[in-house]
């Protein structure tokens, strides 16, 4: 064997050794692993399927050089426009597509999300050959037949000539299965299609289309074209038809990013602080090594060759593990996609969050592995085997400087986000972070300067001098305690705001008895309205006194996409509404709503005036099938309820945006005085049981509590996150900890050289550790009020909501005692192992 070959098995036989006979490196290395990569894996699981579902097509293998025109509002693209605009188009091949958003089963059997794709013959000349492959598109309406995907078809155990029930806006409709493809078509695969005036006639769509597609457009068309539409659509590629969906959950898709920043961070940290601190471990046995003649290079591949395995090992569990916790939280993103009210295909996707989660392993690995070997070289080995490399940190050294620059930037943090505007409240984020990472390197050190001064015997030796030797890796304990405790404080924070400000609004616009809705509240689609002939059938029965209905549809605006209500009946005895500004007393906005909304007069939401910069007076321009409507603010409504604003139109505008036969999200009922409502309540569930298999009846608590818990169901999600984020942290700092502490072990052995007692020793290692992690924590909680105010200022800017700042006091209690258990954890693992060594196996080490 070539000599260079020996001496890197020999560095790594004698590094495995090592390990083995101190496990507890292995397991702070293999934690920390676990733990970084399961953050990083499970938050990308969640996030990238959300993300990748408005980026698609609504039709596959389309030909590169395809150009859509997409519809900005929910009632399409009119006949007259769309003709014009096709003509417009030249010689280019045309064909149009509907798209309508429902529920679809097998009879009896559980909905799912699907998209109806309405298509003409003509599609096969846009897209690859193969789309097609396994059926023919059904010829006729009376047909009543559907494509299926293969896939989805499997899914839902269906084949060739099965019915198949679908929710439409007239009810639920039964169809036939006549196809099935072996290609995923549309939608990820949750996608029926059917002949485009069979699509017309179930959705009451009249002769309007959703999209174009034109095929070999010219430059001098396209520029025509978009003259030519007045708003009413955008030209774009087939990936950005539905970009637009993203802006209806911008606020927690911000603040999933947000958090999978800050989980990514926390993850890196972890993986980072353990595999360097692991490194620092084995310094004095690599420095032995280098006295017996080895060199850089027999260090670096002698290590990687024990140290590769385990971080492979600790990427695989930890992959394994977040791949788990993502796939078990479809909820969440269930929650995401319904925000839209649009059937989007909401697949798990496995590679980028494993592939993802592999990168930030393997560069933070290699980070710490590369700067473990260069600290190495810049010590003498005889100062590194004895460790007399490690400066002791005086008060006067770099820990106060660090102390003074990190009370100077939380000072900065404080004034920004106090005495500032909002938008730039949203900058204090840099420096307050900053400052609490100098804080958590700092104050510990100066802690253990001043118990070395003030206190004697073992408790000064050990507590003092340790916290002084180690302030390094105490610091970035503390830190990593700090940063995921402020996470989870932060997050936690934001989601009691934002409920609490949503509960009041909710509350305020839920003064009904009964509310009827044509599929669950907070997962009922586009598609899924009640038709005005039930809502006649509802008001007729007996015990109804009045009813009333609510509308909503989503229009494109600059920016994205927002929602346009509209309220039918006698408002006020369903709603109130408190009008911040505007022509309109509050009373007559309540009772008088339909009467003053005429035209193309709106009202607008507060959230929506501060995002949009508008005010009473002022015009937005709604896009309509026949092109756009300069509609002019004429009050604006205090309301929390939508992710960055609504609007409020009148019934014909709405109808005019929405579809001339569009139907009601919900019916709300005031029933006649004395009238038993439980019993009125079984009725009208019976009544449109038939027609809307999906219906719900509901009370106005029920009611309320779904509404509001749209947003609040998202914000509860990112609490749970931060718990998560901040257990495992937990975890990954008990092993963390044992192995700091265990850098201690000599001075404990000379104490009790001198004397003392395992207990007085272990007892002294406690309170240096218990100091760390309460000076983690009292640095976390107050820069957590900042941060409430920090991320509120940062989602207001999407939303334009902005809560009062409240601070989850039952998270503050309970996360310091979770805290001080990592302590007792650490303390169980360091007394199981290095405080029961002989004093001579200690001391040899020297």
């Amino acid at each position: 064997m070539p000599s260079s070959i020996a001496s890197t098995v020999v560095v790594a036989r004698v590094l495995a050794r090592s390990w083995y006979s101190r496990p507890l490196k292995l397991v702070s290395a293999l934690a920390g692993g676990i733990g970084g990569v399961m953050i990083v894996c499970a938050v990308l699981m969640i996030a990238v399927p959300v993300l990748q579902s408005t980026r698609t097509p609504p039709v596959d293998f389309l030909q590169s050089d395809v150009v859509a025109i997409a519809a900005n509002s929910h009632a399409g693209i009119s006949r007259q426009l769309t003709d014009a605009s096709i003509s417009a188009a030249g010689t280019a091949a045309a064909t149009q597509v509907t798209i309508s958003s429902t529920t679809a089963a097998p009879l009896g059997g559980q909905y799912t999300p699907v998209m109806v794709i309405g298509v003409e013959p003509s599609l096969i000349s846009m897209v690859d050959p193969v789309a097609l492959t396994g059926a023919q598109l059904p010829s006729t309406v009376d047909d009543r037949g559907a494509l299926v995907t293969r896939e989805w078809s499997q899914r839902q155990g269906l084949g060739l000539g099965d019915p198949v029930s679908v929710n439409t806006p007239q009810g639920a409709r039964q169809w036939t299965i006549r196809g099935v493809l072996d290609h995923s078509v549309a939608n990820e695969g949750s996608a029926l299609m059917v002949p485009i005036a069979f699509s017309r006639q179930e959705f009451r769509k009249g002769d309007n289309t959703d999209v174009i597609l034109l095929h070999d457009l010219g430059a001098t068309e396209r520029r025509h074209i978009e003259s030519l539409i007045d708003g009413a659509a955008t030209v774009t590629s087939p990936d950005g038809i539905f970009s637009s969906y993203s802006r209806i959950y911008r606020t927690p898709i911000m603040l999933v990013s947000i958090f999978g920043l800050v989980a990514l961070l926390a993850g890196m940290t972890i993986i980072f602080s353990v595999w360097r601190i692991t490194q620092d471990e084995v310094a004095p046995t690599l420095a032995r090594l280098r006295l017996v003649g080895a060199t850089t290079k027999h260090l670096v591949v002698g290590s990687a060759l024990v140290s590769i395995p385990f971080t492979a090992a600790s990427y695989v569990i930890g992959a394994t593990a977040g791949v788990l916790v993502g796939s078990h939280l479809t909820s969440f993103r269930d929650q995401l996609v319904n925000f839209t009210g649009h059937a989007f295909g909401n697949q798990i996707t496995f590679t980028v969050p494993v592939v993802g989660s592999a990168v930030v392993s393997a560069g933070m690995f290699g980070a710490a592995w590369v700067a473990g070997i260069m600290a190495l070289r810049r010590v003498a080995p005889i100062d590194a085997i004895t460790q007399r490399d490690r400066v002791i940190a005086t008060p006067s050294g770099r820990p106060r400087a660090f102390a003074a620059i990190g009370l100077c930037c939380v000072g900065v943090a404080t004034t920004l986000t106090l005495l500032t505007p909002r938008p730039i409240q949203a900058s204090a984020a840099v420096p307050l972070l900053l400052g609490l990472a100098l804080l958590c390197w700092s104050l510990p050190a100066l802690s253990g300067a001043f118990i070395h001064r003030v206190a004697a015997g073992p408790l000064g030796i050990i507590v003092g001098r340790q916290l002084q030797v180690g302030w390094r890796r105490n610091g970035a304990l503390a830190a990593t305690f700090a940063i995921s405790l402020l996470a989870a404080l932060t997050l936690f924070g934001v989601a009691a705001s934002l409920r609490s400000e949503i509960d009041r609004s909710v509350d305020r616009l839920t003064l009904g008895a009964l509310y009827v809705a044509a599929a669950p509240v907070g997962a009922n689609f586009a598609e899924e309205t009640i038709s005005p002939e039930i809502r006649q059938r509802i008001a007729q029965r007996p015990g109804v006194d009045q009813t009333d209905t609510f509308s909503y549809t989503n229009v494109a605006l600059p920016g994205g996409r927002i929602r346009v209500e509209c309220f039918g009946g006698d408002v006020s005895r369903f709603n109130h509404f408190i009008v911040s500004d505007g022509k309109y007393e509050i009373d007559a906005m309540s009772s008088e709503l339909a009467g003053f909304l005429r035209g193309s007069s709106i009202a607008v939401s507060t959230n929506l005036a501060r995002t949009q910069g508008v005010s009473v007076g002022s015009q937005l321009t709604i896009p309509t099938p026949n092109g756009h409507v300069a509609a002019e603010i004429v009050a604006i409504i205090d309301d929390s309820t939508s992710d960055g604003g609504m609007v409020v139109a009148g019934d014909d505008l709405y109808r005019d945006i929405a579809g001339i036969d569009a139907g009601s999200y919900t019916v709300g009922i005031v029933p006649t005085p004395g009238t038993d409502l439980t019993a009125l309540q079984a009725d009208i569930q019976r009544l449109v049981a038939p027609t809307y298999p999906r219906a719900q009846v509901l009370s106005a608590t029920d009611y309320r509590y779904e509404l509001g818990s749209n947003l609040s169901r998202l914000m509860i999600s990112f609490t749970a996150f931060a718990w998560i984020t901040f257990a495992i942290a937990g975890v990954v700092g008990a092993a963390t900890l044992a192995t700091i502490i265990g850098q201690s072990r000599r001075a404990a052995a000379v104490i009790r050289l001198g004397g003392a007692r395992n207990t007085h020793t272990l007892w002294a290692l406690g309170i240096m550790s218990t100091i760390t992690v309460i000076l983690a924590w009292a640095i976390a909680v107050p820069a957590s009020y900042l941060a409430v105010r920090i991320m509120i200022s940062v989602q207001a800017g999407a939303s334009g909501l902005t809560p009062v700042a409240q601070i989850p006091r039952e998270m503050v209690v309970s996360s310091l005692p979770l805290a001080l258990i990592t302590v007792a954890a650490a303390l169980s693992l360091i007394a199981r192992s290095s405080l029961n060594r002989q004093l001579w196996a200690e001391l040899s080490d020297e």
